[in-house]
C-alpha cells in the first residue's frame, strides 16, 4: 500500500489551531499544550479530512469513543471501522492519514488526550498498562455501564476544566480514573487488538525514528541497528511497504523540513544548512535543488520571503 510522502508530527495545540484557521467553534471542547477534551468528535474528523493528504504522527496519546454512526480511519496505514459503543485507544507516536477519515451521517462521539509530559504527573509512581510503549492501540466494545461511567466521567472532566483550568489535583485524579478505568478493560481481556502486520509494525517504528534523526543520521545502517535488522532486510522492508526506498524517505524529511524553515521563519539559507547539517550552504543548494528543481532562494520568492 502506497502513503502519503510527508509525515508531521502533530500536537494537541496544532490540532486547536487548524480548527480555529478552519472556523470551528471550539468553545465546548477544551485545549491547551497538554490537554485536549473534545465533546464533537465529529467536528473535529470532518476537519481533519480536509487538512490535506499527508500522514501525521501523533504525539499524544488519544482516546476516542463511539456514541453513534460508523467511522473509518487510517491507523499505522491500515484501515479500520469503529461503530456505536466502541472505544478506541491509540498510543503516543501512533500515525494516522486524515484523508482517510469517512464519517457516517449520524457519527457522534467524544475524545481526550493527554501529554505524556502531563501524564508523567498524574502517575508519578505506578502507571496503567495501557500507556507502556508496547500498547500502539486496541479497541473495545463498550457494555452499557462502561458507556455510562465514561461519558460521565468525560462530561464532569470537561465541565471542570472549563471552569477552573487544567491545574490542580482534582483534574489529575479525574484523568486517572478514566485511565485505570479503560486498562480494566484492557487488562481483562474485552479489547479487539488492531491488526497489523509486523512489516508495518517495523515501517511505522521506521518512519518514527526517520523523523527523530533523518538530519543527522544518513546511513541505513544507523536504523537497521536501531530496529535490530540486517540493512539488506530493512532496505527491502522499507520499499516493499512504502514504494520508497530508505534514502528517498531520508530525503523527503530533510527537504520537508527545509521548506518549512523557508517558508515560515526569517532564516538565512546559510542558517537552514548549518541547522540540517549540511557541510556548507552552496551543499545545501545543490542538494535542495537537485530534489525539488528549484533553489531555496526561488521558493522562498515564489511566496514574497525572499531575502537578498
Amino acid at each position: 500500500m502506497k502513503i502519503s510522502n510527508d509525515i508531521k508530527r502533530v500536537r494537541i495545540d496544532n490540532l486547536a489551531e487548524r480548527l480555529r484557521s478552519n472556523k470551528i467553534d471550539v468553545s465546548n471542547s477544551y485545549f491547551s499544550t497538554d490537554l485536549a477534551i473534545v465533546k464533537a468528535m465529529d467536528m473535529l474528523l470532518n476537519v481533519a479530512s480536509n487538512i490535506g493528504s499527508e500522514a501525521m504522527i501523533l504525539d499524544e496519546m488519544r482516546l476516542m469513543v463511539i456514541s453513534s454512526g460508523t467511522v473509518t480511519v487510517r491507523i499505522n496505514f491500515q484501515d479500520f471501522t469503529f461503530s456505536d459503543g466502541d472505544l478506541l485507544f491509540l498510543g503516543a507516536n501512533g500515525v494516522v492519514d486524515p484523508s482517510a477519515v469517512c464519517l457516517s451521517d449520524d457519527f457522534s462521539g467524544y475524545a481526550l488526550s493527554v501529554s505524556t509530559k502531563m501524564l508523567d504527573t498524574v502517575f508519578r509512581n505506578v502507571s496503567p498498562k495501557i500507556l507502556s510503549e508496547s500498547v500502539r492501540q486496541f479497541s473495545v466494545k463498550l457494555s452499557d455501564d462502561d458507556k455510562l461511567f465514561l461519558s460521565q466521567s468525560h462530561r464532569l472532566l470537561l465541565d471542570y476544566v472549563l471552569l477552573h483550568g487544567q491545574e490542580g489535583e482534582v483534574v489529575k485524579c479525574m484523568i486517572a480514573s478514566m485511565m485505570w478505568y479503560v486498562d480494566g478493560l484492557y487488562s481483562e481481556k474485552k479489547v479487539t487488538q488492531l491488526s497489523v502486520s509486523r512489516e508495518q509494525r517495523l515501517f511505522a517504528d521506521f518512519i518514527r525514528l526517520a523523523n527523530e534523526y533523518a538530519v543527522k543520521e544518513h546511513k541505513l545502517e544507523f536504523y537497521a541497528d536501531r530496529l535490530f535488522l540486517s540493512a539488506r532486510y530493512l532496505s527491502s522492508l522499507i520499499y516493499k511497504t512504502s514504494g520508497k526506498s530508505v534514502k528517498g524517505w531520508l530525503d523527503e524529511i530533510i527537504i520537508s523540513r527545509a521548506k518549512t524553515a523557508l517558508l515560515y521563519t526569517d532564516k538565512t539559507v546559510s542558517e537552514i544548512s548549518d541547522d540540517l547539517c549540511f557541510p556548507n550552504a552552496s551543499f545545501f543548494c545543490k542538494y535542495f535543488r537537485r530534489l525539488t528543481g528549484v533553489s531555496p532562494q526561488s521558493l522562498r520568492a515564489s511566496v514574497g520571503k525572499f531575502r537578498p
